[in-house]
């Protein structure tokens, strides 16, 4: 089954990031949720986005990068 929407329990299970944190998350309007019937939902491809948000670098990455300026 694939799944486009995770509820919080979900998305927490799935990105290994506690349900708290992505409450905070919702709250701030820093990860894009939708409500059903006072249900919060997350797309996937939201939090996939988040999480690549935040990926940090490696050397060879940041020399690649670089080169291209």
């Amino acid at each position: 089954m694939n799944m486009e929407y995770f509820s919080v329990r979900t998305a927490s299970e799935f990105c290994s990031l506690s349900q708290r944190f992505l409450y905070k998350l919702v709250q701030e309007r820093e990860l894009k949720s939708y409500r059903v019937r006072g249900k919060i939902l997350i797309k996937k491809s939201d939090l996939e986005a988040l999480i690549i948000q935040g990926s940090v670098m490696n050397n060879d990455e940041l020399r690649e990068k670089l080169q291209k300026r």
